[in-house]
């Protein structure tokens, strides 16, 4: 199978997905937001950040703040996590 079939059935279905939800798709979706959005919809139900950067197997919380985050007031605050958890990630 080639990527871009793939990655537009993936697309599709998030669409699908949010359209059922009846709520709108972030701007700029694509296939590989699923990371994004998966990572984003676990810390807007309460996943501490903490455990997202380490199933993630994300070095730092700057990774998730800075390409991944899909909620920007984390994006804000992304530098002050980084620098309050880095000696937590290991």
């Amino acid at each position: 199978m080639q990527e871009r079939p793939i990655s537009r059935w993936v697309l599709l279905c998030i669409k699908m997905c949010y359209a059922l939800a009846k709520k709108q798709p972030p701007e700029g979706l694509r296939a590989h937001s699923t990371r994004a959005t998966a990572a984003s919809t676990a810390l807007a139900h309460g996943v501490p950040v903490l455990d997202i950067c380490q199933a993630t197997t994300w070095a730092s919380l700057h990774t998730f703040a800075k390409p991944y985050c899909l909620d920007s007031r984390v994006r804000r605050d992304g530098f002050f996590g980084h620098s309050v958890l880095q000696d937590f990630l290991v």
